[in-house]
Formats: C-alpha cells, structure tokens, sequence
C-alpha cells in the first residue's frame, strides 16, 4: 500500500451530507436593579429660536420633535452653583450637554433660548415653582414672587412673535444703510462678559486708597476698551450690512461670514453717528424682549409706591446668571 492509500481511503463515503447547526447562545441580561433610578427624560423643550441660528447638526431632536430635558446630577448641580471662574461659559456648557444631549453645540445657542433651556433644566430637576427675587421698577427695592416655570415655558413655546432682523436706515442724503441682525451666539456673551470683568478689575487696581489714578494713560485705554467690548457685542450680531443710494442702487454690500468684510462691519459700527448706533441696539433690544420671560402683573406696596413704583408693574425674568435653585443641603 503506497503512502497516499495509507493516508486517503480506496473509498469515498456518499450519501447525503450532515449539516451541523452552531448553537446559538443566548444573551445572558444581567439587568442592573439600579438602572430604575438612573436619570430619565422629564419634559421636552421647544426652543423660542424654533432652531433657528443654530449650526448644521447643532440640535438633534426626539421622535416628537423636541428637545428631552433630563434632571441634573450632582455633579451638574455643583457647577450650576459654582458658576464658572474663568467666564468661558465652560460649566454651563457641560450641566446643558448633560441635561439636554440634543444640543450638541451649546456654545452656538442664540441668546434667545438659553433662559428657556436654563428654565427646563431647573423644572426637570426640582419642579416648576419656586421664589425668584426681582427687582421693583424705578425704585432701589427688590421683591420675591412665585413662579410657575411650567406656565412660563408653555407660553414661550406657543408665542407666534417672530425676530425681525431688518433694519434699514436713511441718512439726510437719502442713502439707505441696511442690516441683518441675528440674536447673539452664547459664547460671544460670555466672551464679552469676560472681557468687561478683567477690564473693570484692571480700573481698580489703577486707582488707589484715596481714589486717585495711579496711571491716566493706562486708565484711559482701560476706559476705550470698555466701551469698545459692548460695541464689538454688537456688532457680532450683524450678519449682513449694505448701503444703497437714494435709487436703490448698492453702493456697498458686506457679509460678516467673510473675515474681511467683518472687520469692515466693525469698523463701521465704531464710526457711525450715535443716534445710528442706538437706533440698531434699540432694534436688537425690542427682538430680545419678544422671547423674553416676564411676571405675573405685581401690584406696588405702599412701601414700593413711596419709593416711586408703579401701582402695577412687571418684572423680567432672566435666569442666566441667576441663582434660582434650592438651597443647597452643603451650603
């Protein structure tokens, strides 16, 4: 018998062939009797902007087309409390990435939503009404009142106002200057906030114990470059600006997405008449206040009323830089 018989049979096997099925294993769950306790959403959120101003994939919506809102953990609440050091928005960004995952980018949220974010956020965490002091108009006097945030994000999010953002405005020549304005991204508020905080330190510092300047020069450019920061806020709200002449013919057409013509936005926003600039802040302001967050109508003490209150008033709401939590257990 060669080596090739020895190793292979003279005869082959036929018939049909075994079909061998692996056996499934099944999965073993180990459910973690815990999880019933893990964070869950509590309430979707429809923005005020309606996701307008946001970036491509900036927002990622539930099934019913809104934002889930979960609670804050602890580690969120303290930075909610804590604020942030630094003003980079830092801690804000975090609690809202952890509360509101479907806001990817939250240094890009127009300003007209984060008290509304903020707002959910605090109803998800510890209900929806709690004491919110404000202040009473014309007066030096503060006041707390009862508010129902529930009731104040329903009406935020069935308001039909809607962001004008043109403004046009003729000079005595008959030109038209012409402007896009947009609500302004968080992270240029903070960014100013930032700048206006360690400029105002710097004016400290420069004036000594009997409230004399240490150092006019110093001083002065401390000054420009406040005023400049509230002016440069501005101007990053700008998208579009143009300049057409008495026949509508574009003199000057600008798009602040283009670095240069954003320098030339800004430099022109520095140079313009006064009673121009206060015309576009003035805009800008009425916008703001169309998504912003007012009392209940509060009737004056008398009290209030001596001290030159209205008889009625209300109050504006702003939560961003407020502390409206609980008391903290650790305080």
């Amino acid at each position: 018998m060669t080596t090739r018989t020895k190793q292979f049979p003279a005869t082959i096997p036929t018939g049909p062939l075994k079909t061998f099925q692996p056996k499934t294993e099944q999965p073993v769950t180990n459910p973690n009797p815990l999880s019933s306790f893990f964070r869950k959403s509590k309430l979707s959120l429809s923005l005020p902007s309606r996701g307008q101003w946001y970036p491509k994939s900036g927002l990622n919506y539930d099934s019913s087309g809104h934002l889930s809102v979960f609670a804050m953990n602890a580690s969120d609440d303290i930075k909610f409390r804590t604020g942030d050091a630094t003003m980079t928005g830092k801690n804000i960004y975090e609690v809202i990435q952890s509360c509101v995952p479907g806001i990817t980018q939250p240094e890009n949220i127009p300003h007209i939503d984060i008290d509304a974010i903020l707002l959910a956020i605090r109803v998800a965490s510890y209900g929806a009404e709690f004491d919110f002091q404000v202040s009473v108009p014309n007066t030096k006097l503060f006041k707390t009142i009862k508010v129902n945030a529930i009731d104040l994000l329903y009406n935020i999010s069935n308001c039909e106002a809607q962001w004008d953002s043109e403004i046009n405005i003729e000079d005595e020549t008959g030109q038209t200057l012409s402007l896009e304005v947009n609500p302004i991204p968080l992270k240029n508020l903070f960014i100013t906030s930032k700048n206006i905080f360690l400029l105002r330190r710097s004016l400290t510092k420069n004036i000594d114990q009997d409230e004399n300047i240490k150092d006019e020069s110093s001083f002065s450019t401390t000054m420009n470059s406040l005023s400049l920061s509230a002016i440069d806020l501005l101007c990053s709200s700008i998208g579009k600006l143009s300049i057409n002449d008495p026949n509508n013919n574009t003199i000057l057409s600008l798009d602040s997405t283009n670095p240069q013509d954003a320098v030339q936005i800004n430099t022109t926003i520095r140079q313009i008449d006064i009673a121009y600039f206060n015309t576009i802040r003035d805009h800008i302001d009425k916008q703001r206040e169309k998504y912003a967050f007012f009392s209940e109508p509060q009737n004056s003490s008398v009290e209030e009323l001596h001290a030159g209150a209205p008889e009625t008033w209300k109050a504006e709401l702003v939560f961003m830089g407020s502390n409206f939590l609980p008391e903290s257990k650790n305080a």
